[in-house]
């Protein structure tokens, strides 16, 4: 996170109407914030509050747009072009998927399931849960003592 946005992050938080958009803004940033290989940080361009997710080479694969109610997340050309995603993939996870003039796909975001699953796409990592392995305590063995 870019901390010198932080005050508009807040101001970004505040304008959300909904209690679950903003838990899915605070899942986003916070799991961005935790990537050496993404940045990111608010922005406001006239009345359009977002968020901006630059990669290591000072692309922007990614954006969101803060809603009152929800969020809506851009696939920005350079995810697009990628190669790694999928607007098939997209439209089968999500329910209300768009590809905008530019060429953008457009994920709304309502709540911090959709937040988890977007970032799991977006990142090709395994969401820690209680089903999964990740979430799992590690199994406490007794070390074997050296006989010195």
């Amino acid at each position: 996170m870019d901390t010198p946005h932080t005050d508009l992050l807040a101001q970004h938080a505040d304008h959300l109407t909904s209690v679950e958009a903003r838990d899915a803004l605070a899942y986003l940033v916070g799991s961005a914030a935790l990537r050496v290989d993404l940045r990111c940080h608010a922005a406001l361009k006239g009345e359009i509050r977002d968020i901006r997710f630059h990669d290591l080479a000072g692309s922007q694969p990614f954006s969101c747009i803060v809603n009152r109610q929800s969020l809506l997340f851009y696939f920005r050309p350079p995810a697009v072009r990628s190669g790694r995603f999928a607007l098939a993939d997209l439209q089968a996870l999500f329910d209300e998927v768009n590809q905008n003039s530019s060429g953008e796909w457009t994920v709304r975001v309502s709540g911090l399931e959709d937040a988890r699953k977007l970032w799991t796409y977006v990142t090709g990592t395994e969401e820690v849960g209680p089903d999964s392995s990740l979430g799992k305590p590690l199994e406490a063995r007794p070390m074997p003592r050296s006989s010195a």
